[in-house]
């Protein structure tokens, strides 16, 4: 009986290890998958803009009616259409990329799925072997708590881990949403030329006041993935020490997201590029963190199978 368990705890392990590894590789295609998205709206408001921009120059508005003044007209809406032309291209090989890497996830989750509950029942084969070996030499208690202790405090990293990547996907979507209010506040800016200067002021007062609601929502979502951050456990590793440089960076960005940053010239598209970069990059990291994690635990769990095993 003993020899049957152990083979069986044997094979085990080892789909459990293959079960983690692809776990592994799900978070990395989400991962993919969002930067992909992201890229996509990015790009499709970009290209609205210069529609927008070319469709001024050539119609009879003021844009239109100075350019034909000044002479320069067709030089900028050549410059305007060859920009649409290049990120045209760029959209579509990103909408192609996008396609396959959900192919790929799809794909990958089917697999994941199909493992069974694995771990239920090497828990129920370990306390087996456990009380048999316990049974017989009692000294090893002290052994397996203090292992079982280890292996609590990897999967409670784990967790908070995991929490903290979900934690990130709030504030990335935040931002895009607050990218897209800025650059239409900033679309709809008035010029001097176009109407007296109070007229004009009050109007784009107005229209900044729209990114008030995005910027709150980005600040609050920031923020609490900074708390999560500040749960986990560091140690002096170069990665570790990248994670809290970043979890800094990102609580001074959020910081800096009120009503008045909002409205302000520093509320500019440029910032929610480098909060998104800034939390991309995190995300890296946390997602080796995490690897790394996964890795200990397995390490302890196998370390304490060995016990059981090695004690017949």
């Amino acid at each position: 009986m003993p020899d049957q368990i152990n083979q069986r705890l044997s094979e085990l392990k080892t789909r459990i290890t293959s079960k983690a590894r692809l776990k592994t590789d799900l978070t990395h295609h989400k991962d993919q998958v969002l930067r992909l998205n992201s890229q996509q709206a990015f790009l499709e408001t970009h290209l609205e803009m210069l529609e927008r921009d070319i469709r001024k120059l050539e119609g009879f508005g003021l844009s239109g009616l100075l350019g034909r003044l000044t002479g320069n007209q067709q030089q900028k809406v050549e410059k305007k259409r060859r920009l649409y032309d290049d990120e045209k291209d760029k959209l579509e090989s990103c909408l192609i990329a996008l396609g396959a890497a959900r192919e790929e996830l799809v794909a990958l989750e089917d697999t994941f799925n199909r493992f069974d509950d694995l771990e239920a029942e090497y828990q129920d084969l370990c306390r087996q072997k456990e009380e048999q070996l316990l049974a017989q030499c009692p000294e090893y208690a002290e052994t397996l708590a203090n292992m079982d202790g280890e292996i609590q405090r990897h999967r409670e990293e784990i967790r908070r881990l995991e929490h903290a990547m979900e934690a990130a996907e709030e504030p990335l979507l935040a931002l895009h949403s607050l990218f897209s209010s800025l650059k239409r506040a900033g679309s709809k800016h008035i010029g001097a030329a176009a109407a007296p200067p109070i007229i004009s002021a009050a109007m784009n007062t107005l229209f900044s006041m729209t990114g008030i609601p995005s910027a709150t929502h980005a600040r609050k979502a920031m923020q609490n993935l900074v708390q999560k951050l500040q749960t986990l456990q560091y140690a002096d590793h170069p990665d570790d020490q990248a994670i809290l440089q970043l979890t800094d960076k990102i609580e001074n960005l959020a910081s800096k997201m009120d009503a008045s940053w909002a409205m302000s010239a520093s509320g500019h598209p440029a910032a929610c590029h480098e909060a998104e970069s800034d939390i991309m990059e995190l995300k890296e990291f946390l997602g080796e963190k995490l690897e790394n994690t996964r890795t200990q635990l397995a390490e302890s769990q196998q370390s304490r199978l060995a016990v059981l095993e090695t004690a017949d």
